[in-house]
């Protein structure tokens, strides 16, 4: 069956049975995920290097897009982005995280320098929760005359810091200089 709308206006490509609102059935899956063999859904629209093809969501309400995923394709390659909206009537408004073409993870930065990179701008936080448990790893904002750098761990969402490492080369360990100071003779 190449495509039918069912009584509920369910679309099916590929399938007389559609069980959504849009169900695309392919042939067989791929049994290597690189390669150029394409999958049940292929996505066009880039025709220029500096354009974007992709899928955008909406909700019922809303007049513009509200989260996108999309594909750029340069000359070197290509980046998968995911924008999301904190304002509807703008439209995707944050480029939340991008995946470049060498793999690097950008959180915050559409140009990661490493295989992750977080950036909001003043300082990076990554929390890990184990049920409840928070603990973060954050770099030191920035006070507007102290540059910061700072690497900050934190084991307890309501204790203070646990570590600091200075960006000086300095170290401290729940807010005491002198116990990080013993350490200068290792």
């Amino acid at each position: 069956t190449a495509m039918t709308i069912d009584s509920s206006e369910n679309v099916g490509i590929g399938t007389s049975s559609p069980t959504a609102k849009l169900d695309v059935v392919g042939s067989a899956g791929i049994t290597s995920f690189t390669g150029t063999t394409e999958l049940g859904v292929v996505v066009k629209g880039s025709t220029g290097a500096t354009d974007y093809s992709g899928i955008d969501f909406k909700g019922n309400s809303q007049a513009n897009p509200v989260a996108r995923i999309a594909a750029l394709t340069t000359g070197g390659g290509s980046k998968l982005s995911f924008g999301t909206s904190n304002n509807y009537t703008s439209g995707i408004t944050n480029t939340a995280m991008t995946i470049d073409n060498s793999g690097n993870v950008g959180i915050g930065t559409s140009s990661p320098e490493g295989k992750i990179e977080i950036n909001d701008g003043s300082y990076a936080k990554m929390v890990l929760d184990v049920t409840g448990s928070k603990a973060f790893i954050q770099t030191s904002k920035w006070d507007g005359t102290n540059p910061g750098r700072d690497l900050v761990i934190q084991t307890k969402q309501s204790d203070g810091e646990t570590a600091r490492f200075l960006a000086d080369g300095g170290l401290t360990f729940n807010g005491d200089t002198a116990a990080a100071n013993a350490l200068d003779d290792y």
